[in-house]
Formats: structure tokens, C-alpha cells, sequence
């Protein structure tokens, strides 16, 4: 029975290709060469960083982040949300990480195993390892962890349906057993997003189907409380067990060098951005890029900017009201002109760019599948698939927010360019939580605005999910996704999303506008941070 180590940075067709998504100044970094998938990567010793118990060096004080929204819930199983993610990964910890190339690395995993005739992975765990209350990490918390993720989490979906057995093999040994090869099984294990977190099994079991109200974790920072609309607040973890190693992204050497992490939650903008520079938060991201000349001419702060970032996006209601009828869908979709709504938005060039791909550019995953639908600008052609379609002239009901600035400009921009085209668009501008909320009802709304964040792989794209909020069930859509998640040769499996991708622009299940890059501010005082698309405040200090 062939049996191997395997290797992180070969054995993806996925993360490594995040390379370009940590941004500074100066821009993107070069993408990372796409790497083989597992079945074929080269054997090599897989290892995690020895572990460290040594006192960690503090700076102290309270380190403030001003948020553009609440975090509803700390559970990041359950949600997609960015500041839960945020927060969360402070919090708790994954099997595995990524490194400022967006490779796989492992964190509380030590090293792994995979059989290629079992289709099974064994995942040996970090020894030594704490959670807040002071129990150890052993395999019986990592397996209560996947199944709660393995329902509840998009990727863990996808990778439940290639499942056939997650098993303790001891102490600190996990198998995880595979009904056939599944190529971005390691991404879906280690994307940060709605990630893997692992949580105490004690506390999953008393949980049953309950919300998560014990946010107990193994990172670096441990949870204090949580004040609706006012504030998370974390301190560090004295007993925290971090790896050896140079930091690289979020994997190395953690340390909490702060003696309080606290998120605030302020919707405004500008507010954020007068908060950082009149010092009564420490540091923002996401603001409105019309405010640069603002905070390069204020004293003691300094502007980042992450690139690549996000991209805008509208989901649409497959199940419900107008946009149920695809003719509708693409109706609207034909009349956008990207280019001003993209500048009504962002403004300065430097800041946007336009694509209609679900995967940036920077990915090996980039397409240009369907392309020609995107940007059309067509009036004409959006009038006639009016005319072929259901429509009868009734309200098609947006939901848009102020809270996120560029979503409400973009809407409004593309309200009128629907309408010209004899859409009759309902926006309601509403807060963030009354979206989220409503949203959840498989009626009442038509289309919301939301970002997509720089995927990883095609795979990991929650809107493929028929479960995931939009519904968009389709038999030939669902055809094409089980082929990607089970084709290991990368030339067929790119061939595979350029059709998918096609069929996503055909068919307009959402909309995407374009792509663009944030500005944020720092104070002056904060050391050690990094700009990245997953922001994190372990090896961060105030002061000196």
C-alpha cells in the first residue's frame, strides 16, 4: 500500500496562488507558481515548527481597531462574516495556516500522512498544546470541530460530501478518510475564512444545535467580553503555546504583545478614519479612497493599502420575486456600465481596476470565460431580455448600505442604468445587521450588496453552495462544481472552471464589478503590522 509524508507548499492548486493578496505601497507581490495537486506532489517531511513555552516579550497597552461593522457572533463556523473572521482567528486556531505567500502551513497540526490507496489523511497534533480554560488539544476536540464545521461552514460542506470517516487514531492522531481524490481538500482545511477552527469538544457537546456562546480557543489572545455595538475585547493568553520560527503571514511565531486587543464597531467612515487620527483607535482599514489626501496630510498616522483586496458583488434571490427569472437576471446585467460605477466608487485609478473573473488576476485560476458579458453597457440588448422575460414592471427590491460606502454608490450608479433600461429598482438602504437579517428570508428582497473576498481556489466560492443565501440550484452548475472538486490534473481542472465561469456570467447567479484595492490608516505607534487581506494583531506592539 503506497503511503507518503507530503509536503505543504506542493500539494495545493489553491492558497499558494494568494501570493499577490498581501499589499503594501508598493503594491502586489509577484503570484506564487501554482503547485501540483496533492495525488502528485513529490514526497517530503511535512513538520510544523517546534513549540515554544519560553515568556513571550510584551510592549503592553491596549491596542484599539475601529471595525466598519459588528461582529453579530465570535462562532466562525457559522458565518461568513469578515470582522467575526477577524476577530475570531485571534481567538482560535486551525489545523493549518497560510504564510505571507499564502501557502498552507500547519499550525496545530505537527506533520501528516497521506495514503493514496485509503484516500486517507492522518494528521498528527502539536503536543503541549492549551485552550483558554487550561485543557489540552487532543484529537477528540479536532473531530467534534470538523463535524460541527463539516455542517455548518460552506468549504467543510463541499468537504463532507467527499468524506467517509473522521476517526481518532490516539491521543494527538486524527485520520481523516476520503471516498475518492479531492484536490482542495488541504484548502478547505486551511482557508481562513469560515475556517476550521477548533474548539474545546466539551464545549461542542454541551453546545447540542445551540448557538456558540464560549468563545474558548489556543490563540494567542483569549476572550474577555462582548458589548453589542460597542466592542469586543480580548487580553493576552499568558499560557499561550506558540511555534518556533520566523513569522511569515499568519503562521510562525506568534506573540501578543499587547495586553488588550479591543475591536470597535463604527460604522461611519469617516468616523473610523478621525478616530485613528485623533488617536482614540489605533488603526482602520477600508476607508473610502476619496479620503487619501486626508490621511496623507495628517500628523502621526500613515496610510496602507492592500492589494489585491476585494471585489463588489450583488447576489441575487434565485428563488424569489423578479430575479428568479434568469431573463431578468440578465437584463440587468446588460444594461451596467462597470467602468462608472467602478469610478463613481473608487475614484482614483490606482484604486480599482475592472474584471469580471471570479478569481483575480494574480490567480492562476484568472478566466475569461463568459467575459464578453461583462461591461456591456447594452441598454438595447437588456430591453429585449425584458421583453422576453416574466417581468410585469413590479419593484425589484436592492438592499444596499452606507456602512460599507463604495456597495452604496456602486447600487446607486447601477440603479439608474437599470432604469433607463426599464427596470423599475426598489433600493433600500438599510444598516449592515438589518441586511444580514433580512437576507436569511427566502422572500422579501431581490438582490443585496456584498464583496467577494480573494479566493483561494474556484472551489471555495460559497455561492456555488445551493445552501449558501441567493439559492442558486441549477443542475448543470452543480455538474460542473463536482467535476472541479474531484479533477486532479490541473490543465483539465482549469478547463473545467473556464466553462464553469462562462456558465456563472450566462447565467448570473450574482455580479460582480470589478476589483479594488484599500486604503487603510495606522497610527504611528503601531509596530509590526502588516497590511494583508487577513489582518491579524499577534506580533504587534505599541510604542518603540
Amino acid at each position: 500500500m503506497p503511503r507518503r509524508t507530503l509536503s505543504l507548499a506542493p500539494i495545493l492548486l489553491s492558497l499558494a496562488l494568494l501570493a499577490g493578496a498581501c499589499g503594501s505601497d508598493d503594491g502586489p507581490a509577484a503570484p506564487a507558481t501554482t503547485a501540483a495537486p496533492a495525488t502528485t506532489a513529490a514526497p517530503a517531511t511535512t513538520a510544523a515548527p517546534a513549540a515554544t513555552t519560553e515568556p513571550m516579550a510584551s510592549t503592553g497597552g491596549t491596542l484599539i481597531v475601529a471595525l466598519d461593522a459588528e461582529a453579530s457572533t465570535l462562532d466562525v463556523h457559522a458565518t461568513t462574516q469578515g470582522n467575526t473572521q477577524k476577530i475570531g482567528w485571534h481567538i482560535f486556531e486551525g489545523l493549518f495556516t497560510v504564510d505571507e505567500n499564502f501557502a498552507p502551513t500547519p499550525m496545530l497540526v505537527d506533520s501528516y500522512t497521506y495514503d493514496e490507496a485509503t484516500y486517507t489523511y492522518t494528521l498528527l497534533l502539536r503536543e503541549g498544546v492549551s485552550f483558554h480554560d487550561g485543557s489540552q488539544l487532543d484529537s477528540e476536540d479536532v473531530i467534534a470541530s470538523m463535524n460541527r464545521w463539516m455542517v455548518l461552514s460552506s468549504n467543510g460542506v463541499q468537504l463532507a460530501a467527499a468524506v467517509v470517516d473522521v476517526r481518532s487514531a490516539g491521543e494527538l492522531t486524527v485520520e481523516l478518510e476520503l471516498n475518492s481524490p479531492f484536490p482542495s481538500a488541504i484548502t478547505m482545511l486551511t482557508f481562513p475564512i469560515q475556517g476550521l477552527a477548533i474548539y474545546p469538544s466539551e464545549v461542542l457537546a454541551d453546545l447540542g444545535d445551540g448557538e456558540l456562546t464560549e468563545y474558548i480557543g489556543t490563540g494567542p489572545f483569549e476572550f474577555v467580553s462582548k458589548t453589542p455595538d460597542v466592542e469586543v475585547k480580548l487580553k493576552r493568553f499568558e499560557d499561550y503555546v506558540s511555534q518556533d520560527g520566523a513569522p511569515s503571514g499568519m503562521a510562525g511565531k506568534r506573540e501578543a504583545l499587547v495586553d488588550e486587543l479591543i475591536f470597535r464597531p463604527v460604522p461611519e467612515v469617516s468616523a473610523r478614519r478621525d478616530m485613528v487620527i485623533t488617536g482614540e483607535a489605533h488603526i482602520t482599514e477600508s476607508l473610502d479612497t476619496e479620503m487619501l489626501s486626508s490621511v496623507e496630510g495628517a500628523a502621526g498616522v500613515e496610510k496602507f493599502i492592500i492589494k489585491p483586496f476585494w471585489s463588489p458583488l450583488t447576489n441575487f434571490n434565485k428563488q424569489w420575486g423578479p430575479t428568479a427569472d434568469v431573463k431578468v437576471r440578465q437584463a440587468m446585467y446588460a444594461a451596467m456600465n462597470m467602468q462608472e460605477a467602478m469610478q463613481a466608487a473608487f475614484g482614483i485609478p490606482e484604486f480599482y481596476r475592472l474584471d469580471g473573473s471570479t478569481m483575480f488576476p494574480e490567480t492562476d485560476y484568472h478566466s475569461d470565460g463568459g467575459s464578453e458579458f461583462y461591461n456591456q453597457n447594452d441598454p438595447e440588448r437588456a430591453r429585449q431580455l425584458i421583453a422576453e422575460s416574466s417581468y410585469d414592471g413590479e419593484p425589484i427590491i436592492w438592499l444596499t448600505s452606507r456602512d460599507r460606502q463604495w456597495n452604496f454608490v456602486i447600487a446607486t450608479v447601477v440603479k439608474q442604468q437599470m432604469e433607463e433600461a426599464g427596470l423599475n429598482i426598489q433600493l433600500e438602504v438599510v444598516d449592515t445587521p438589518t441586511i444580514r437579517s433580512r437576507r436569511a428570508e427566502r422572500e422579501g428582497w431581490s438582490a443585496y450588496d456584498t464583496a467577494n473576498l480573494y479566493l483561494p481556489d474556484p472551489s471555495t466560492w460559497v455561492i456555488l453552495d445551493p445552501s449558501i443565501i441567493g439559492w442558486w440550484e441549477d443542475a448543470k452548475k452543480d455538474e460542473l462544481v463536482a467535476s472541479l472538486n474531484t479533477e486532479v490534473d490541473e490543465t483539465t481542472r482549469k478547463a473545467i472552471w473556464d466553462e464553469l465561469q462562462a456558465y456563472i456570467h450566462d447565467q448570473v447567479p450574482t455580479i460582480q464589478y470589478g476589483n479594488f484595492f484599500a486604503l487603510g490608516v495606522k497610527s504611528t505607534d503601531v509596530k509590526g503590522y502588516q497590511g494583508t487581506l487577513f489582518p491579524f494583531y499577534w506580533n504587534v506592539s505599541l510604542g518603540g
